[in-house]
């Protein structure tokens, strides 16, 4: 199978049930499936890639795939079979469209809804709507709620104008993710009365695409095309295999990282640090992803300096996460010594432990446990004779009489540390990372930017790993981007909160970025937020009060959290979709919702509307003297 064949795959499971949202629109006729494919055809061209694209959506459901007796190496086969597998259910009989029981006004309800195994009444429901940061943030409602033709259709005009804006063809795999993120994010996988209408569209179809190019990659290494034989006659044969490599990374040492800072300029310094690793980790995966020929398609989880992926189960794939694991450790040690380092496991599974199986939530203990050995045994020998060689390169950067400021070690160089008042030099690390965070809180509308520069400018990257070649991480105001890339070579590029197009975007990146600024729009520190305290006078106890929220044992939750406690089904409700709508369901609120709440939006979508807590009995929602920092 070629890249071509690959990104056509990832991009028509992606879209498998894009026809949902035209038939709940109540446009075109037929099946979802047949809708889909008549939506899509304007925008695909004339072209074996297209017209097999075409065949993926129309034919994704058993009974159809039956009877259009296709070629049996038509990637049809694949997404088929991940449809199954990413659902949780066998679909050759049950299309929306077609037969069965489905209300189109059905809303998405919210994942915790099952969670602890059992449904509980009343469910939470969301407002059917697009994925908009600016917009008030959609929190799952106990009123009735009912989803409207109208605005399907007003969603169905979105991806219209998205696909007229840039061919199908022409978009990237992390494009088109991007775009039906926007789009599908609200809008319920599945409107069957029977079932439990938590699991988003957005989510079903990341997963759906995830486990089709896993598949894919697998069968291309075993040398078999064959795929009517292993995904659809033979398909209970195939969910025997070990087909697929659950990954995944942890970032160690990060708590002493973030809080290595000085007493003034702490809120800069803070903001800067915590960002890095974010951004640092993000590049780690999407460096990991791209190497294996994948897209974050694959990407089942990230935050908090972990992640989850979903690989095919292959000796390159394998080869590749040691690599990769290697190649950022060494790099670490290089920049940040031992402080930091990337811990890394592997879980090889079948899809039976992915389609809901009560062993499901093993497949995560085993990554997990992969992992917690990793730390044990952090470097390889080469590393660890470099690490006691005082004439290595890692031990010879530190050779100097000079010390850092901030955080202490030796080094031939130092730099100013903050701002002009502040009299400190620090290391160009701890004097990059400070201005990483005086970028991030001094611009609203920002890109981030992972860049080479093509010649000599004054330093406002931070250095961060790249495979193969030197880059840094700029944070770049939208309106200077093109400006940017005249000096620099992008190598890849996230939006922050806002959707950003084109072919190096990877994905937007949710960033809790609200700051408290004075009369004059300046920044305030955490010594002025203290003095907010007091009175008008300055009168009372000038201190700050810290509000930690945190997500404990979210590992646990991957591993039983929808586990039922009933006998005769017990993993009804636990599917790979559900647990990555869960993680993504936490991100949001964050790195959403907490910006809206330090601002002061109190108010949801439709009538949810929170009353401010006040001691001073504040009859109306203020911005807050706030800063919402990322607690790792």
């Amino acid at each position: 199978m070629t890249q071509g064949d690959q990104r056509v795959l990832a991009k028509a499971a992606l879209l498998h049930d894009i026809g949902k949202l035209v038939y709940r629109a109540n446009q075109l006729s037929g099946t979802h499936s047949q809708r889909g494919a008549e939506f899509l055809k304007p925008f695909l061209g004339d072209t074996d890639s297209g017209r097999e694209l075409l065949r993926c959506v129309r034919y994704h459901h058993g009974r159809e795939l039956d009877k259009a007796k296709l070629e049996k190496d038509d990637l049809a086969y694949i997404v088929y079979e991940a449809d199954n597998i990413a659902s949780g259910v066998d679909r050759r009989t049950l299309e929306e469209g077609g037969e069965g029981t489905f209300d189109k006004e059905m809303p998405l309800y919210s994942v915790f809804s099952a969670f602890g195994g059992s449904a509980q009444a009343p469910f939470g429901k969301y407002h059917l709507r697009g994925l908009n940061e600016e917009d008030r943030f959609n929190y799952p409602l106990q009123e009735s709620i009912k989803a409207s033709s109208d605005t399907y259709a007003r969603l169905v005009q979105i991806l219209k104008e998205n696909f007229q804006r840039k061919p199908l063809p022409l978009m990237s795999c992390n494009e088109v993710l991007r775009i039906y993120e926007d789009v599908t994010s609200f809008v319920p996988s599945s409107t069957n009365t029977g079932e439990l209408a938590d699991i988003s569209l957005y989510m079903h179809s990341k997963v759906t695409a995830a486990v089709a190019t896993c598949m894919a990659a697998y069968f291309a290494d075993q040398g078999r095309a064959d795929y009517k034989s292993a995904c659809f006659d033979k398909n209970k044969e195939f969910r025997q295999e070990e087909a697929f490599l659950l990954v995944s990374g942890d970032l160690s040492g990060i708590q002493d990282f973030i809080y290595t800072i000085p007493t003034k300029g702490a809120l800069k310094s803070l903001r800067g640090r915590s960002f890095y690793l974010e951004i640092l980790m993000e590049n780690i995966i999407d460096g990991l992803l791209q190497d294996a020929g994948l897209s974050r398609i694959n990407l089942l989880y990230s935050g908090g300096g972990h992640f989850y992926a979903l690989l095919p189960n292959t000796e390159a794939a394998r080869a590749s996460v040691a690599k990769q694991q290697q190649a950022v450790n060494a790099w670490l040690l290089s920049h940040v010594g031992t402080r930091i380092y990337l811990a890394a496991g592997m879980a090889p599974c079948t899809a039976a432990e992915l389609l809901q199986s009560d062993s499901q939530g093993s497949v995560f203990a085993r990554a997990s446990q992969s992992v917690g050995k990793d730390k044990i045994q952090r470097y390889d020998a080469e590393m660890l004779s470099a690490l006691f060689d005082e004439r290595s390169g890692i031990n010879a950067v530190h050779d100097a009489t000079r010390e850092c400021a901030i955080c202490h070690t030796s080094t031939a160089d130092l730099e100013p540390y903050g701002d002009s008042d502040m009299d400190q030099e620090a290391c160009p690390m701890c004097a990059g990372l400070y201005r990483l965070g005086h970028m991030l809180v001094s611009y609203v509308d920002t890109c981030f930017v992972i860049a080479k520069k093509t010649h000599y400018k004054e330093p406002s990257g931070m250095p961060i790993y790249n495979w193969g070649d030197k880059a840094s991480v700029y944070v770049v105001p939208v309106k200077e981007l093109t400006a940017f890339a005249k000096d620099h070579d992008i190598l890849r590029l996230y939006g922050k909160n806002k959707a950003v197009t084109g072919e190096l975007v990877n994905q937007r990146l949710w960033v809790a970025d609200y700051v408290c600024r004075d009369e004059q729009r300046q920044v305030m520190d955490f010594s002025q937020l203290a003095d907010l305290s007091a009175d008008a006078e300055g009168k009372g106890i000038h201190r700050l009060a810290v509000l930690r929220a945190d997500v404990d044992n979210l590992g646990a939750a991957f591993i039983s959290g929808f586990i039922s406690d009933e006998e005769k089904n017990r993993s009804h409700y636990a599917t790979l979709s559900r647990y990555s709508d869960l993680s993504r369901a936490l991100s949001l609120f964050f790195k959403t919702a907490v910006n809206k709440l330090a601002k002061g939006e109190l108010r949801g979508q439709g009538t949810y509307l929170q009353q401010p807590f006040s001691i001073w009995q504040e009859k109306e929602a203020q911005p807050r003297a706030a800063e919402p920092l990322p607690v790792k």
